[in-house]
């Protein structure tokens, strides 16, 4: 067997979509893996529950973490259609993404 080689890096930037249903819940599942990694977060939550990304946003900020670390993107459908173009350059976590996370 050959010797293997573990590497932790951070994979740069994340983009989480967090649905209306449980939005603390769901966020706080995608932002702590993505802070435990040393990468940094944008995350838009669903339209009908933008208080609670702020919310947690601050609650971050209260605990230490780094300003510019944990980013809240509010608004509607097109603010999240508007990251399609950039989907290759972003590590995804949504609950209708393709392939890991999703």
């Amino acid at each position: 067997m050959a010797p293997a080689l573990v590497v932790r890096e951070p994979a740069g930037v994340v983009g989480a979509v967090v649905p209306f249903n449980g939005p603390i819940m769901s966020a706080a599942a995608k932002i702590a893996p993505a802070l435990a990694a040393g990468c940094t977060i944008v995350f838009k939550p669903a339209p009908e529950t933008p208080l609670d990304a702020f919310v947690l946003a601050e609650a971050a900020e209260a605990a230490g973490v780094p300003p510019g670390v944990v980013n809240v993107l509010p608004g509607d459908a097109t603010a999240g259609r508007r990251w399609s173009p950039i989907r290759t350059s972003i590590e995804w976590s949504s609950p209708a993404a393709p392939g890991p996370g999703g």
